[in-house]
């Protein structure tokens, strides 16, 4: 009998701790990610996306986090280069997983958006920095038509940026990534920033 409990407590742990894992993206956004390395900083960004009921072919996107696999990649955050390979990443990621509407037609709308408000998380035993949005009230919005080419052999998805805009103003303060580790705080600490702002690139 004691057994079997502690199978079932083993099982309820792994069960939550899945669900947490799942739990950064909402009905009806799906959660994607994708590895990437930028001037030497490995990294995974985690994004949630969508396709919108109305217009099948129109979907909106969103950052939910960035994982960074070394403490001193920080800067990159603030580097307008390192946000337009992850947007590029974006359309890679979920343009290549189907085909759209051809380019000869009339073209759809991908949306990504990025928060303005942001804070990091130190986790001192994988010594890894995550990048977590500090919700969606403010974000950034780019904007693409996508199509695909089916005049090329094999087809081939293209995409266009038609726009950029800032939605809402942040409630957050502080401009920039902050200090790092946070005063009072040392790298074999856990710990988190609060958060900050980004601008929009």
């Amino acid at each position: 009998m004691k057994s079997g409990k502690g199978i079932f407590i083993v099982l309820a742990v792994i069960l939550f701790s899945y669900l947490n894992m799942q739990a950064d993206c909402y009905y009806p956004y799906q959660q994607y990610s994708f590895t990437g390395n930028y001037d030497g900083c490995e990294y995974i960004c985690y994004i949630c996306s969508k396709t919108d009921s109305t217009y099948p072919f129109d979907q909106t996107s969103y950052i939910d986090r960035i994982e960074v696999l070394n403490i001193n990649c920080s800067d990159m955050f603030e580097d307008p280069l390192f946000w337009e390979e992850v947007n590029e990443n974006v359309l890679l990621t979920l343009m290549n997983d189907a085909s759209w509407p051809p380019c000869s037609n009339e073209t759809y709308e991908f949306l990504i958006k990025s928060a303005r408000c942001w804070k990091i998380i130190h986790d001192h035993v994988d010594n890894m920095l995550t990048m977590k949005n500090c919700g969606y009230d403010a974000y950034c919005l780019s904007t693409y038509e996508v199509c695909t080419d089916y005049n090329k052999n094999p087809p081939e998805n293209k995409w266009t940026m038609i726009g950029k805009s800032v939605i809402s103003t942040p409630g957050c303060s502080g401009n920039g990534v902050p200090d790092l580790p946070p005063s009072g705080k040392t790298w074999s600490q856990d710990w988190e920033t609060d958060c900050f702002i980004l601008d929009c690139y």
